[in-house]
């Protein structure tokens, strides 16, 4: 029910009550896992971090219509997206199989969503950063953070 608490990753917290929010990936093979989308470049799509950056703000804007509309409690979500290589595939025992995305990319990202982005903000990595940054107006430099589990710092942007 809008309004009502829940853990993160529950897709149906962003619904009206009669029409549920999806989050439709942009192409076969984009990756819903859970709370996190996965865009994939193995997929002959060399503009994925654009298409993950339009796919975040449509989000956004999807979810601000929701709670305009709603008259209730409003639903807040943070977005971090981060670029890089990532294990893709099936992982598991030949009877409980997964496709998932393993990595330090996707690592960094939870990261930044978790410890950087605040709600309503989606905050981007500096590889993404660097691929989207001519295509994209209104990014600003949030500075460097040192995340958990991290050596070394990034270089964070809010879009």
């Amino acid at each position: 029910k809008p309004g009502q608490l829940v853990g993160p990753g529950v897709p149906s917290v962003l619904t009206d009550g009669k029409t549920p929010f999806e989050v439709k990936p942009p192409w076969p093979g984009a990756k819903q896992t859970g709370r996190r989308l996965a865009f994939a470049r193995w997929l002959t799509q060399p503009d994925h971090p654009i298409r993950c950056v339009r796919t975040a703000l449509e989000m956004r804007a999807a979810l601000a219509r929701l709670n305009a509309a709603s008259g209730g409690p409003a639903v807040r979500m943070r977005i971090a997206i981060n670029t890089g290589p990532a294990l893709v595939g099936d992982v598991g025992a030949p009877k409980r199989r997964e496709f998932t995305v393993l990595g330090d990319v996707v690592n960094t990202a939870a990261r930044l969503e978790e410890e950087v982005a605040q709600p309503d903000q989606i905050v981007i990595g500096e590889a993404t950063y660097h691929a989207i940054k001519d295509e994209v107006a209104g990014v600003v430099p949030l500075g460097d953070f040192k995340l958990r589990g991290r050596s070394r710092t990034l270089a964070v942007y809010a879009l």
